[in-house]
This record gives C-alpha cells, structure tokens and sequence, in this order.
C-alpha cells in the first residue's frame, strides 16, 4: 500500500509540473501584451494550488479503484 502511496505523489507532482510549466510557457510565448502577459500568468498561478489538490485526489481515487479490482 505504501508503494501506491509513492506512486500516486510521484505521478501527482509529474503532472502539476507538466500542466505549471505548459500554462506558463504558453503564457509567455502568447502573442499579448506585458502587462496582459504578467496578469494571465498571476491568474494561473493563484488557481494552481487548487488544481493540484483537485488532480491529487482524482489520481487518488483512481488508484484506490485499481487497487479494489484487483482484490
């Protein structure tokens, strides 16, 4: 169980990582203005600890399903 535990963390972290910096790159390389620029980017960052948590818990809950099937 505690190797499931490691995996789900490890996949979580993985996909914030990826979903972070894909926003922010196309943030940056968005053909906007500084200013809009810097406020898209402030938006995304202020939402992300949510969308973590929300994506922890849904991976969680995959797993956990998984985990009973195989039972």
């Amino acid at each position: 169980m505690a190797e499931n535990g490691n995996e789900v963390k490890g996949l979580v972290v993985g996909m914030v990582i990826g979903m972070a910096l894909g926003a922010i790159l196309g943030i940056l390389f968005a053909p906007v203005s500084g200013q809009e620029a810097r406020n898209r980017l402030k938006g995304f960052l202020e939402e992300l600890p949510d969308k973590a948590k929300d994506l922890g818990e849904k991976a969680r809950q995959v797993f956990k399903k998984k985990e009973e099937e195989q039972v």
